[in-house]
């Protein structure tokens, strides 16, 4: 099978949620389809970043004898290839079968704070790619059911390919993570809030829950990994209403080869966002042993389940218990660090693969 996917999210050093996606899809599909043929197009405005997509050696793939990986720009790989796959909603334009990853759509939502027109422009774009493709993917149940029910789309067209976590995410003894907080300038104890800062993610709820605790626990602090998102000045207003903002880390973007140790140093992971279409930070801090407190919106229930701790986004008071008690009680802590690792075990990236693949078959069966 010659497959042609768009890579031009996963080029850049400084990779997000769909490069993610992107680069451990690639690697994944390699190892899971002998025989693989894969074209990884970057497109023009990407072009000059291509080496960060894959460090994979040009005709090898791991685990996957045959299997075969090679950029190009990205209107040349769409030449020859049996299946393309828009990994960001949206296509190429290319004749024959197409495949398109939905991650969610909380632009075309009431209340998502954009105004009406906007929601509508977005609505036809989405509408359009979900018109060309054979199969949507769709990263959780949660976003399946939103495009079937915003977008119209018959659930015998989507197919849910939830996400997955890498072997790099994992516990970490704390002598062999203290360099790596150091660097950051971290110290424990701390709660931890993992990705792009922006008001669906409600760091006002954060900043209320942590004034709470470090009312009472003098060494305690916040940490956040990630870039601002909000409107310029709103998050540093939200977090002196903590009363307590000389005791807030903003790190700013993480690497990935520091995230583990900043998971696994943490009491836990605070993410009472009001909707996710997946919600990676919460399975990968899982993974690391990082006790999970999270709201019970969107995809978090299918990807925490009873690896974490789910309430309401603004149920302050039971969000602020959960976290106090895994910093107060050692064994409710360990307790719910093993049912989330053993949650986290249940997302390999190779599921993420299998599925992948059989879309792409079914897509080029129905031409």
């Amino acid at each position: 099978m010659r497959v042609a996917l768009d890579a031009s999210a996963a080029a850049r050093p400084e990779r997000t949620g769909v490069g993610h996606y992107v680069a451990h899809l690639a690697e994944a599909l390699l190892a899971e389809e002998p025989g693989l043929e894969l074209i990884l197009g970057v497109r023009l405005g990407r072009w000059r970043r291509r080496k960060h997509v894959l460090r994979i050696p040009s005709g090898t793939g791991p685990g996957a004898d045959g299997a075969r990986a090679r950029l190009c720009w990205f209107w040349r790989s769409l030449s020859g290839v049996d299946v393309v796959h828009g990994p960001d909603d949206r296509l190429a334009g290319a004749r024959g079968p197409q495949v398109v990853t939905i991650h969610d759509l909380f632009a075309l939502k009431q209340g998502a704070g954009d105004d009406a027109h906007l929601r509508e422009v977005r609505a036809r774009r989405h509408a359009e790619v979900v018109a060309k493709a054979s199969r949507i993917l769709c990263v959780s149940e949660a976003t399946a059911r939103d495009v079937e029910a915003l977008l119209h789309v018959p659930r015998e067209r989507l197919v849910v390919t939830p996400l997955g976590v890498s072997p790099d995410h994992r516990p970490i003894d704390p002598a062999l993570a203290a360099p790596t907080l150091a660097r950051l300038g971290v110290r424990p104890p701390y709660v931890l809030f993992a990705g792009l800062a922006q008001p669906r993610k409600n760091l006002e709820g954060i900043a209320r829950v942590f004034a709470g605790m470090a009312a009472r626990m003098d060494d305690l602090s916040l940490v956040l990994a990630g870039a601002d998102g909000y409107p310029e000045g709103r998050l540093q207003t939200i977090l002196k209403e903590t009363g307590a903002l000389e005791r807030v880390r903003q790190l700013g973007y993480v690497g990935r080869d520091d995230l583990p140790a900043l998971y696994a140093g943490a009491a836990c992971l605070l993410f009472p966002s009001r909707d996710e279409g997946f919600g990676l930070p919460a399975l990968e801090a899982m993974a690391c042993g990082c006790p999970v407190v999270a709201s019970d919106r969107g995809a978090l229930p299918e990807v925490v389940g009873p690896g974490g701790l789910l309430f309401a986004p603004d149920a302050i008071d039971d969000l602020e218990e959960a976290a106090s008690r895994l910093i107060e009680d050692p064994e409710f802590r360990r307790g719910q660090v093993e049912r989330g690792l053993a949650q986290a075990a249940t997302f390999p990236w190779s599921r993420t693969a299998r599925l992948t693949l059989d879309a792409y078959r079914a897509a080029i069966a129905a031409g």
